[in-house]
């Protein structure tokens, strides 16, 4: 399985420990959003009502209490945002949750730095195993703290998990998953399919955005693989593909992909079997000619549906920001994602 863009990101971070910091800050500077794998959170209000920040026994308790209101605490509002979180995303693609940055609207505004970094990140490690029911597998936390301060930001990655539904025991008890717009309750008809699947394959497209800059602007390529998460092989796959910035381009002949002899170019398909938890080639997705780059580049967005014999029709879709690619082009660093999937309407 490729490396999700959570995974690219927090590496990125844990390599370079000393620029963390400002890695973080610049997704501020940037005015940039939250999207399908990354949300951030305000964490300045985790202190005690006397002034207290570090997260001791001692003041614990006070986080605890909100002078005598019946409104729910600050350690309860806490534990209800980590449950949350770590259910949405490990019942989806994974992705990471910042503390330390306000972001109203979706959209990165200012610095809401946590008081304590390293307490809170502690305490976010020993209560992850009590958040969920099961608990979840390789989460990974780290503070980024301030120069010589206490102050910073904590990066949670939570991966994507195969023991799902993970249900959120503080949110309260309810099971969540991530979407492009946020976290959203999971529907009765979607748990029914994960607590009992289907003997059906479930082909998930995993994609690697490059760019190559060029005389006159950029030109972008989009790979396409595709992995069957389902307990069933795939047989005669089709795949129909929509971008906004290019046009399907087969590739790997060997896997026999050939563009369908009726419709749109955008429709290929294979005679190869995909068995479960086998990954193959599919297509690029790229610029017909450059793009020329400038301040306000245009998103990127791609659709897939997809066919396969005796299984329920798939689609999803997956937009990439101007200001995400910008920044990839400018260090020259690839984009990989996992395009969430869903039964058909």
């Amino acid at each position: 399985m490729s490396a999700t863009a959570s995974e690219f990101f927090f590496k990125r971070l844990r390599k370079n420990k000393r620029s963390a910091f400002s890695v973080v800050n610049k997704l501020v500077a940037a005015k940039e959003e939250e999207n399908q794998w990354r949300d951030f959170k305000e964490a300045w209000w985790l202190r005690t009502e006397d002034g207290r920040t570090s997260f001791s026994d001692e003041v614990l308790p006070d986080l605890g209490k909100r002078n005598g209101s019946k409104l729910p605490t600050k350690l309860d509002e806490l534990k209800n945002i980590w449950s949350e979180y770590l259910g949405a995303f490990a019942n989806s693609g994974g992705g990471v949750l910042i503390w330390g940055i306000r972001a109203p609207s979706r959209k990165a505004e200012s610095q809401s730095l946590a008081p304590d970094a390293e307490g809170l990140a502690d305490w976010l490690r020993e209560q992850q195993t009590n958040a969920t029911d099961p608990p979840i597998q390789g989460v990974r936390i780290e503070a980024f703290r301030e120069g010589d301060t206490a102050r910073g930001f904590v990066v949670c990655h939570i991966p994507p998990s195969g023991l799902g539904p993970h249900r959120s025991l503080w949110s309260p008890g309810r099971y969540f998953a991530r979407f492009d717009d946020g976290n959203k309750e999971l529907t009765a008809p979607l748990l029914r399919r994960m607590f009992h699947p289907q003997v059906a394959s479930f082909l998930v497209p995993h994609l690697k955005f490059t760019f190559t800059n060029q005389e006159r602007g950029t030109h972008i390529c989009c790979e396409v693989t595709l992995e069957n998460r389902g307990m069933a092989s795939a047989q005669n796959a089709l795949v129909a593909i929509k971008a906004n910035f290019g046009s399907v381009v087969t590739i790997a002949p060997a896997n026999e992909w050939k563009e369908r002899s009726y419709g749109s170019r955008d429709r290929i398909n294979t005679d190869m079997v995909i068995h479960p938890g086998e990954t193959m080639l599919c297509a690029n997705v790229a610029t017909g000619s450059v793009i020329s780059t400038h301040r306000d580049n245009p998103d990127l967005t791609i659709h897939f549906t997809i066919y396969a014999a005796n299984t329920s029709a798939l689609e999803g879709s997956l937009t990439i920001l101007g200001e995400e690619w910008e920044s990839a082009r400018i260090n020259s660093h690839d984009i990989p994602c996992v395009v969430q999937m869903l039964q058909k309407a």
